[in-house]
């Protein structure tokens, strides 16, 4: 059943965010937790870890 007053789930919530920053020449970007390096794509971001660490290549 579906209601009609539902409040409207934004698919990523950073993704507005992340938008308007680009449009004033920033970046969002967060840090890996395993190496420190900084994480600009929206898929690492969330992760907090980069493809390489999420793969297990960094030690």
């Amino acid at each position: 059943m579906r209601q009609e007053n539902s409040i409207p789930i934004e698919p990523d919530p950073v993704a507005r965010i992340d938008a308007e920053a680009r449009l004033h020449g920033a970046r969002i970007a967060t840090r890996c937790s395993v190496c420190g390096r900084w994480l600009v794509a929206p898929k690492t971001r969330a992760a907090h870890a980069g493809p390489k660490c999420q793969k297990g290549g960094v030690k």
